[in-house]
């Protein structure tokens, strides 16, 4: 009996399968092989649908970061340069009025931020060399980290650019934004709230931008080519004796799985040890 309630469901699906008609399986596939003949999907951004209204995007976008801007100046954060760029020159002739871009923004916002940033690491990583220090910044700021912070944010659906190149075109969009206009979004954010209250801005970086920070492997970033002399110079500035190293274990010596465990000392002191 028991066998038999474990077949039941094959059987169940048998009997559908048998019952569907022969017409869908070569249906389905023509309208598969009339699809990829079709090409690909013309990209079309989130505003070229009907369920789109600007303010309220505007609107929610503030809620989610947690800030207060002004309408105008939140369209001129959004607004990239290639975007005022290609109405600049369509409409040369009349009246539309341009917004301005959000290049000097960004400018601000890169300057605040790689200062932010680099004091806040020296003050959390006090022992770190300065190359350290300045590689995890540079990181940080990278276009790709800038990038990935800002579209999880939502600015790729609400910020205005054009990627054409030729301006007789009345389409000023054919793809997504790219890693510089996403990047330069969302510093001109930071300027923004800079040019507005300098603790504004630092809350945000701190917020948004070094919370990818427990992500990082700094294995993968920094590069030791000569650890020993580099230790060395670190206890040197901290006035502690060179170091030194001493075997502190060791196991299966005569066979394939030997292990050593070696530690380091200064001033009869151990500082490290490691297999």
């Amino acid at each position: 009996m028991s066998r038999l309630f474990t077949l039941f469901p094959v059987l169940i699906s048998c009997v559908r399968h048998s019952r569907r008609p022969r017409f869908i399986r070569p249906y389905l596939k023509d309208l598969y092989g009339r699809r990829l003949a079709q090409g690909p999907e013309i990209y079309r951004p989130r505003k070229d649908w009907l369920c789109w209204n600007r303010d309220s995007e505007l609107c929610a976008f503030l809620s989610r970061i947690g800030e207060n801007l002004e309408k105008d100046l939140i369209e001129v954060v959004l607004t990239d340069r290639s975007y005022s760029s290609f109405w600049s020159l369509k409409t040369a002739d009349s009246d539309r009025k341009i917004t301005q871009d959000n290049s000097e923004l960004a400018a601000l916002g890169f300057s605040v931020s790689e200062n932010f940033l680099y004091v806040f690491l020296r003050s959390v990583y006090p022992r770190f060399p300065e190359e350290w220090i300045m590689t995890i910044v540079q990181y940080l700021k990278s276009p790709s980290e800038l990038a990935f912070i800002a579209a999880h944010l939502g600015i790729k659906d609400i910020v205005l650019y054009s990627d054409q190149v030729d301006y007789s075109s009345n389409k000023i969009i054919s793809a997504p934004p790219n890693l510089d206009v996403l990047t330069h979004a969302l510093m001109a954010l930071v300027g923004a709230l800079a040019k507005d209250k300098m603790e504004r801005a630092h809350l945000f970086i701190r917020d948004f931008i070094l919370a990818r920070l427990p992500d990082i492997d700094l294995t993968e970033l920094i590069s030791i080519p000569n650890p020993l002399p580099l230790l060395q110079g670190i206890l040197q500035s901290e006035g502690r004796g060179p170091p030194e190293t001493r075997l502190i274990y060791q196991s299966s010596m005569n066979t394939v799985l030997a292990c050593f465990e070696v530690g380091i000392y200064s001033d009869c002191q151990l500082i490290g040890e490691g297999c």
